[in-house]
């Protein structure tokens, strides 16, 4: 067996005398570690998909009783950053105080990007 501080050398936790402080049992059977979880559930993970695609349909009736219509496709992305870009992406709505830019990215959210915009044909329908 390896002598102690040898195997698991990065993972210190020291006093304020330079003195390691560590778990008797780490590194153990029974201790477990971040990696050791995400290794079991790591191929069942999946990101998050902020990005998704908006149809919008129109239609006007000419002069000559004639029906014209139209669609329109985005793809459209949410970023992290808020509507008033005075909030930083990680500030949580709740933790701050009253202000203008809290108001307004609580009313409005996060920033939308639309990445493409274009005119479908019938048969893409």
């Amino acid at each position: 067996s390896m002598p102690p501080g040898i195997f698991f050398r990065n993972i210190e936790i020291l006093d304020s005398d330079n003195q390691n402080r560590t778990h008797n049992g780490f590194g153990a059977n029974g201790c477990l570690f971040q990696g050791d979880i995400l290794q079991a559930i790591g191929p069942l993970l999946a990101t998050r998909s902020d990005t998704f695609i908006i149809r919008a349909y129109g239609e006007i009736e000419g002069s000559l009783n004639q029906t014209t219509s139209s669609v329109l496709e985005l793809i459209v992305q949410r970023t992290p950053e808020y509507m008033n870009p005075e909030m930083k992406p990680h500030e949580r709505l709740q933790d701050l105080t009253s202000s203008p830019a809290k108001t307004i990215n609580a009313l409005l959210g996060r920033r939308f990007i639309v990445v493409s915009a274009r005119w479908l044909d019938k048969s893409e329908i």
